[in-house]
């Protein structure tokens, strides 16, 4: 039972990993819808607030003074609105900028700790998923180097 616990775990960190991964971007993805949509209301209001307070300023029939105060606040609410979802946007963007860039700057990091194994072995196994064949032979080459690992260490002591 333990055996099987020790081999899943290097697919489980893989699998968790790609998820980290997966929920970071989903996690810089929306804001920018969310800022997206309040700019969108914003710009709605703003047209509202001026079209309420154009037919006042117009002297149209049925326009009360009390359109004008709610076209002022439409205004205002909408001026927020388009400022802050801009805002959010941008701060979005750059997150998601900062993101992608950290990926390729660990990826190249981690390629030139592994020697260039990295390229040949990590990437496939992201892009497909892995068959058991390919799961007992990856368990068996970690165990391996576990093994190899810890005789080094006894012989260096």
């Amino acid at each position: 039972m333990e055996e099987q616990k020790k081999e899943n775990l290097p697919e489980n960190t893989e699998a968790e990993n790609s998820l980290e991964d997966t929920s970071e971007a989903q996690k810089a993805a929306q804001p920018a819808g969310r800022s997206f949509l309040w700019m969108l209301a914003g710009v709605y209001l703003l047209y509202t607030g001026y079209s309420l307070a154009a037919a006042v300023i117009r002297g149209e029939e049925g326009a009360t003074p009390i359109f004008l105060l709610i076209g002022i606040v439409f205004l205002i609410i909408g001026a927020g609105l388009v400022f802050t979802g801009g805002k959010n946007l941008l701060k979005a963007n750059k997150m998601k900028q900062e993101l992608e860039a950290g990926k390729s700057a660990g990826m190249a990091g981690a390629e030139a700790a592994a020697g260039g194994e990295l390229k040949t072995e990590e990437q496939p196994a992201a892009q497909k998923k892995m068959s058991i064949a390919d799961r007992a032979n990856l368990a068996k080459r970690l165990d391996e180097e576990e093994a190899s690992s810890e005789e080094e260490e006894e012989n260096q002591k």
